[in-house]
């Protein structure tokens, strides 16, 4: 069972494309939080706040490789998804 339109095999063709889709799926969420993580490391880096290698050691970590059920089941607990996101990139 789909939860909207968007997300439904049957009438998601009519609103929106895969590129569209693709766009806005979990994956890319992921990616983008790894993305500001990374950005916010090199400038704490600079300021000498984190190590200068935390950066690259973000970069390095793939969006694929999250759990993301595990994160939407511990999102529902935190009410936003950065907390268990931050958690699980800390362990990577």
């Amino acid at each position: 069972m789909s939860f909207s339109p968007l997300d439904s095999a049957l009438l998601g063709p009519l609103f929106t494309t895969a590129e569209m889709a693709a766009v806005f799926s979990d994956r890319a969420k992921i990616r983008a939080m790894l993305a500001c993580e990374a950005a916010l490391a090199r400038a704490q880096g600079k300021l000498g706040i984190v190590p200068q290698e935390l950066a690259a050691a973000i970069e390095a970590v793939s969006p694929g490789a999250f759990d993301l059920a595990a994160i939407g089941q511990s999102t529902a607990l935190a009410g936003v998804p950065v907390i268990p996101f931050l958690k699980a990139l800390q362990s990577h």
